[in-house]
């Protein structure tokens, strides 16, 4: 299998749909720590960057959520999951 040697990321789901990809992972990972990140909190993630996602899972889940962690495992997770998964490709012209 080729390596892969590039990854774009695209907020706003124009080229890829990872929006799925991204809520499984907020979800394992928040469970792990014994939190139900559900679909209502995500939906209000996003499009929004870590200054705006924090407060909301403070919101959520009370100061005590441990969001720096959650995030650094995500997003390692995630990675790992994009180097042996494809991603979907909108049609985009």
């Amino acid at each position: 299998m080729e390596k892969r040697k590039a990854l774009i990321f695209d907020m706003d789901g124009t080229m890829f749909d990872t929006e799925p990809i991204s809520y499984r992972f907020w979800r394992e990972i928040s469970a792990r720590y014994g939190y139900d990140l559900d679909r209502t909190v995500f939906d209000q993630m996003l499009g929004r960057d870590d200054l705006r996602i924090k407060p909301l899972c403070e919101a959520a889940f009370g100061p005590d959520y441990p969001y720096e962690k959650v995030v650094q495992e995500k997003v390692a997770a995630q990675m790992e999951y994009y180097k042996s998964h494809d991603i979907l490709c909108h049609n985009v012209k």
